[in-house]
């Protein structure tokens, strides 16, 4: 079976204003075997945020490039 993984993160602090940032990963997986669906999903949920925070980095630094540091990034 595939299945598809979708976040979407709304943030809003110093930097933004309610910006969207939304990310998706799909991987296959047995349906039967609820460790590898259990394990698969929480890298699933792992990649998606990484490409959020990623996402979320490139904005600031566009907006900010010299004062731009990783902890800057609110969640």
């Amino acid at each position: 079976m595939k299945i598809k993984v979708e976040v979407g993160k709304l943030v809003s602090d110093g930097n933004f204003n309610n910006d969207s940032f939304k990310a998706s990963v799909e991987f296959e997986c047995n349906p039967g075997n609820y460790g590898e669906l259990s394990s698969k999903f929480d890298n699933a949920f792992a990649i998606v945020n990484a490409k959020i925070r990623q996402q979320v980095a490139n904005a600031i630094t566009n907006k900010t490039p010299a004062n731009f540091d990783d902890n800057d990034i609110p969640f």
